[in-house]
C-alpha cells in the first residue's frame, strides 16, 4: 500500500510494509532503494501484528492470538498514518 504526494519536484510517499513472513527482507531491499533516490521524501509503516511490550490493553489476553494479531496491525497502520497527516 502506498500513498502519494507532490511537494515541488520531490515526490511524498507513504509506504505500509508488513513485516512477517519473508517480507521483512522486501522491505528492507525496498527501503535501501528508495531512501537512496533524492527526489523522494518516504514514511515508512512497519506492521508487525504484534503489541509492542505495554501497549496492548489489558482485555486483549481474552481474545484469540488471530484477533490481538488483527488488533495491533490496526493500530500500527492508524498510528503511521496519523503521523504521516501530522507532519503535512
Amino acid at each position: 500500500m502506498c500513498g502519494e504526494s507532490r511537494v515541488g519536484s520531490v515526490l511524498r510517499l507513504l509506504f505500509v510494509m508488513e513485516q512477517p513472513l519473508g517480507n521483512r527482507t522486501y522491505y528492507l531491499n525496498l527501503r535501501r532503494y528508495v531512501d537512496a533516490m533524492p527526489h523522494i521524501e518516504a514514511k515508512w509503516v512497519e506492521v508487525t501484528y504484534f503489541h509492542a511490550a505495554g501497549d496492548s490493553k489489558p482485555w486483549h489476553t481474552l481474545l484469540p492470538g488471530h484477533a490481538r494479531g488483527f488488533l495491533a496491525g490496526r493500530s500500527q497502520v492508524l498510528q503511521g498514518l496519523r503521523e504521516k497527516n501530522s507532519t503535512k
